[in-house]
């Protein structure tokens, strides 16, 4: 979030002495916020993106309630974030009929704010609006220093939904020949490997779907750090690895995808998939709460001992569940990883694997 306060708050223009915030206060003559020096001004700037990460906090943590009091308060403040922070809660909540009003509101009030164009074709796209979620990310294309690479991953993954694959694959092009592609961040560039991987399999153009796998490696910004994007990008290589019959390298890739984000169902299905020629006559469909020992990171508070984490898995027995759950968990917690309660909900005639996850509940030691 502080990345995107940044980019609303980087250009001020100074007239006759006064200081204006260009590109995150919505300002008219009448009710111009006259900030008289700089010193006015970095301040307005602190608080507006103190206020943006409380804003964050909350929607991560599902308190949607205190995230929306933030938004408000940004719109009194007359900065833009105010309808970018109400609009993201709301969708949270599930309520993108309401994430829609506002954003309606915030690209009237400030038009040339790319972000609020392409968050409002976002969610025009996942309401099946298509042709209003097309005339939103024109119109941020051309509005005021648009990030055009993210503005393209989203314009093609809505051609994509609208089964318009060929205007996607072209948009996809327009990033790939782009400079500002290589200097992108890992998570946005994981993401537009994976949506032409995608477009690659649907038209079994198997060939250019490693390739791109293969080029994906390669982009500046890679590593092999956990990410949710490549989690997508292995996803996709375990698809064209089960298409093309190499079965054994499937299921790795599958694993390897679910163990860069738990919640891949993708590769979830895709692992199934693969495991469905194994007999599943005699399994069980159960819910296994599981008890674990939390690895520590240079950025994470020590306090932090512990976790318990939900599965939905379907196995012969608790044994085989908890090996199907240690397989997608990262290394560093496997062996500490202990069955704490499981509940049989139905005997399924269905392929054995992981079907559901939840978080993590952290906790310390004295909250245990």
């Amino acid at each position: 979030m502080g990345k995107v306060v940044r980019e609303f708050l980087v250009k001020t223009i100074q007239w006759f002495g006064v200081i204006h915030v260009a590109e995150s206060c919505y300002l008219t003559t009448p009710s111009i916020v006259k900030l008289r020096n700089v010193m006015e001004k970095n301040d307005f700037i602190d608080k507006c993106e103190s206020l943006m990460a409380q804003a964050s906090e909350h929607i991560d943590s599902e308190n949607f309630r205190a995230a929306l009091k933030i938004g408000e308060e940004l719109e009194k403040l007359k900065f833009t974030g105010a309808f970018e922070t109400q609009a993201l809660a709301y969708a949270a909540m599930g309520k993108k009929k309401k994430a829609i009003k506002i954003l309606e509101k915030g690209i009237k009030i400030a038009p040339d704010i790319w972000l609020l164009w392409q968050l409002l074709g976002n969610y025009y796209s996942d309401e099946g609006r298509f042709d209003k979620s097309m005339y939103c990310y024109e119109k941020a294309l051309i509005s005021k220093d648009p990030d055009k690479v993210s503005l393209l991953y989203n314009y093609a993954n809505m051609l994509k939904r609208n089964g318009r694959y060929d205007l996607a694959e072209t948009k996809l092009a327009e990033i790939f020949q782009s400079s500002e592609f290589y200097g992108v961040d890992k998570e946005l560039a994981m993401l537009c490997f994976s949506l032409q991987m995608g477009l690659f399999n649907k038209f079994e153009r198997y060939r250019e779907a490693e390739d791109a796998f293969n080029d994906c490696l390669k982009h500046p910004s890679f590593n092999t750090d956990y990410s949710s994007g490549f989690s997508r990008v292995l996803a996709e290589y375990a698809n064209t690895l089960l298409k093309t019959q190499r079965l054994k390298e499937a299921e790795e890739m599958s694993v390897k995808a679910i163990q860069n984000d738990r919640r891949n169902t993708d590769a979830q299905n895709i692992l199934r998939e693969i495991r469905s020629q194994n007999d599943f006559s005699n399994a069980i469909y159960m819910r296994i709460m599981v008890h674990g020992k939390w690895f520590e990171s240079e950025n994470e508070q020590k306090e932090l001992n512990g976790f318990f984490s939900t599965y939905d898995v379907v196995a012969d027995d608790e044994e085989e569940a908890l090996s199907f759950i240690k397989e997608i968990e990262p290394k560093e917690i496997r062996s500490a990883l202990k069955i704490e309660e499981v509940k049989i909900l139905r005997s399924p005639k269905q392929p054995k694997g992981i079907y559901k996850t939840s978080g993590y509940c952290l906790y310390s030691d004295e909250e245990k």
